[in-house]
Parts: C-alpha cells; structure tokens; sequence
C-alpha cells in the first residue's frame, strides 16, 4: 500500500493494512527461525504487543 506524502501522514487504515502485514511476516520469521508452530505464530495475543494487537481489532 502506498503512503501518502502530505502533512497529515498515515490513514487509519493504512497503518492498520501495515501492522497486518509486518505481522504476517513477522509470524513467518518466527515459524522459520523461531520455532513456533503455524497455530503459535498466528497467535497475535502470543506474538504482539499488546498495543498492537488491539489495533488490529
């Protein structure tokens, strides 16, 4: 998804497209290198912050 480049920055829904999508990789690494299972890394309340977690609500 592309940023938009005025002052305002960031949609919410931009940002919450990324978070998805960092998320999703990140449970890749952690299935790769982390050792978790599919199930463990798809887990967000096991694998996020809780604030992002909550921004994926």
């Amino acid at each position: 998804m592309a940023r938009r480049e005025d002052e305002t920055g960031w949609s919410e829904d931009e940002y919450v497209a990324c978070l998805r999508d960092e998320r999703r990789r990140f449970a890749w690494v952690m299935q790769r290198y982390g050792g978790l299972t599919s199930a463990e890394a798809d887990d967000p309340e096991l694998v996020l912050p809780s604030a992002e977690y909550e921004a994926l609500d």
